[in-house]
């Protein structure tokens, strides 16, 4: 449990050594199911490709290629017990996603009346619910699966890896009653206040779902909370049991292997921007482009596209390469500091398009679409993307008389590629080993991350023990943060569906007529005004899936959908008020808000534009996976 969030001690540092002592203990733990899962995929990598391991089959036999469903099952049950331990015990509430314009807007007494009664919510909701979920767990009293139970005995059953569900619980129960009682003596710790027979309506008991998650979370309790305690009075509204949510929810999260990618993709981005990996990376873009005038802003896009290629998200750009390069831009002299943010936000939101994306791995989920093609669907538009912002800073450069950087000379350019080609290659892997054949997407993330962790080790030798431990635990808390939304959005896809909400809006479209670009362009605006106000991956796991069978019933091909769908997410990252890519540079960089929001419109606005040529021409996100196959 992190610090912050425990009671002070009468009996002072003592009691604080010993918790922080606790909150070190568990971030271990958190970093040591980072590294199993990622350690066990190279082992399955290298199970099936021939490396049996002869020597040690004898006294370990679970090495042996015939045990090879172990490593799936194994990783699973730590992706499970990663999201939930790390939830309740390192994970801290401003890490959390959260949608808390209501707590940002009113006064300090309001706000910490809020945080009284979404504590007592939470943790009398989550308390309650023990009972009822543990019962449902209990009668799982088969095995996990032959092959795991083989390796570790019979003993191993489904309610053995659920447990730590209940763990949760317990925690964050009693974490959200603590909050409660700080706010009530006057501790603010925790504010975030700022500068039956379905019919055709909505049922009451949807209608009760919707109404108490908007509330919990607008008063700024984390959105899997909120949609956690809204999906219980769902649930006893409709006079089912609530511990049906927990048990959509752990089935959801364990039978997802699609989802393990999202933690090695992390791991793999964390290790890239670490060392000295990123600083020849940027060397090499500032000698490709950086001799033109407005060079270090077309330096800011190039660096995104190539690091697009190894992060997979947004925020790790921003957060990493971006904060280098805006503080190149404004020592320069030639850009303002609004400036060199907003370029830097803009250009982030290529990161999640070319491949590998996080975001595409969780609409695969959602929508029974091909990694593969996604992921090769997203190279076109991201390079254009990066055409139009860079098209835009060489036209504000003229117009405002940026002077030329000075540019490397010609005859260094190859010493500096050569320098920074073992970081060029890792996208080339990755894709080579998707579309080759030789791993499964999720394999491919662990390679992804085992070449990285080569390369910054071995190669560079800029990357410590103390520095991978610490990438571990930064990885393993953002991983349970993502992966308590992912499960928050299976249970509330769980009531969407048991509305049968996503049937009636493809049955009404369907009756009203309307045209497959219509209908896209429709979506889109709506993506767009969402996106002023929700969290990428919300929209994506909750709002996305409603649309899908729409798509199909009107024959639009959903590895399009999927990448102008999440090409809207990315711009919504950036879209006043709730952007968070500006809140992120806002907070690496301590520029203001309102300088970067004054300078990002003019970027928005060709996003835009790209969004418009993406939506009316869906041959430029669907040739390059029809050139490889796709039969969309």
């Amino acid at each position: 449990m992190p610090p912050s969030a425990m009671p002070a001690s009468p009996k002072g540092s003592s009691m604080s050594d010993i918790i922080r002592l606790l909150y070190r203990l568990c971030e271990a733990v958190v970093a040591l199911f980072m590294f199993l899962m990622f350690a066990t995929f190279i082992v399955q990598v290298a199970i099936r490709y021939g490396a049996r391991l002869d020597a040690l089959t004898g006294a370990l036999p679970f090495l042996d290629p015939g045990y090879y469903g172990w490593t799936l099952e194994f990783c699973l049950a730590l992706w499970v017990w990663l999201i939930f331990w790390g939830n309740a015990f390192v994970v801290r509430r401003h890490e959390h996603v959260t949608f808390d314009l209501l707590a940002q807007s009113v006064p300090f007494p309001v706000a910490r009346a809020f945080l009284v009664i979404t504590g007592l919510v939470i943790g009398i909701g989550l308390l309650a619910s023990v009972e009822p979920t543990w019962s449902r767990f209990k009668i799982l009293r088969i095995k996990q699966t032959a092959t795991l139970g083989d390796v570790f005995g019979d003993w191993i059953r489904m309610r053995d890896v659920y447990v730590i569900y209940i763990v949760f619980l317990v925690a964050v129960g009693l974490r959200a009653l603590w909050s409660a009682v700080r706010a009530l003596r006057g501790d603010g710790a925790g504010l975030t206040t700022g500068s039956g027979e379905r019919g055709a309506g909505m049922t009451f008991e949807f209608f009760l779902c919707l109404a108490t998650l908007f509330v919990i979370a607008g008063m700024g309790a984390p959105i899997a909370h909120a949609i956690l305690i809204s999906s219980f009075v769902y649930l006893l509204a409709a006079g089912q049991n609530i511990g049906v949510a927990g048990k959509v929810l752990m089935d959801g999260l364990y039978q997802s292997y699609i989802l393990l990618a999202v933690p090695l993709f992390i791991v793999a981005a964390n290790i890239m921007n670490a060392g000295t990996v990123s600083d020849r990376l940027l060397r090499f873009c500032i000698a490709l482009v950086g001799r033109f005038r407005g060079g270090l802003g077309h330096v800011n896009v190039v660096a995104s596209l190539v690091f697009s290629g190894m992060s997979g998200s947004a925020v790790a750009d921003a957060a990493g390469i971006g904060k280098i390069i805006i503080e190149m831009m404004t020592k320069s002299g030639h850009y303002t500091r609004g400036y060199a943010a907003a370029i830097t936000a803009a250009s982030a939101t290529i990161g999640p398009i070319i491949p590998p994306s996080i975001p595409m791995v969780l609409y695969a989920l959602v929508s029974n679409t091909s990694i593969g093609y996604l992921f090769l669907a997203g190279i076109l538009p991201g390079l254009l993307m990066g055409l139009v912002l860079m098209t835009m800073n060489l036209w504000i450069s003229h117009r405002r008389g940026f002077s030329k950087e000075e540019p490397v000379p010609l005859s260094e350019f190859p010493l500096v590629t050569f320098r920074a080609f073992p970081a060029l290659l890792m996208p080339a892997i990755l894709l080579y080993g998707i579309y080759g054949g030789v791993t499964t997407p999720t394999e491919a993330a662990a390679v992804a991350a085992l070449y990285a962790l080569l390369l910054a080790a071995l190669f560079y030798r800029s990357l410590s023990l103390k520095t991978f431990y610490e990438i571990l635990v930064s990885s393993g808390r953002s991983s349970a943060a993502v992966g308590l939304v992912i499960g928050g959005a299976l249970i509330l896809n769980y009531i969407v569906a048991s509305e049968n909400i996503p049937g009636r809006v493809a049955g009404a479209l369907v009756g009203l007529d309307v045209s497959p670009i219509v209908f896209l362009l429709g979506v889109n605006v709506l993506i767009l005004l969402l996106g002023c106000l929700l969290d990428a991956s919300t929209i994506i796991l909750v709002i996305i899936p409603l649309f899908v069978p729409a798509c199909r019933e009107l024959g639009i091909d959903l590895v399009h959908f999927g990448v102008v769908a999440i090409v809207n997410c990315m711009i919504g990252l950036i879209t006043p008020p709730y952007g968070i890519l500006l809140f992120v540079i806002n907070a690496v960089t301590r520029i203001p808000l309102g300088e970067i929001i004054r300078e990002i419109w003019l970027f928005l606005a060709v996003l835009v534009f790209a969004l418009l040529l993406l939506i009316l021409f869906p041959d430029i996100t669907l040739w390059l996976p029809r050139l490889m196959g796709y039969a969309g």
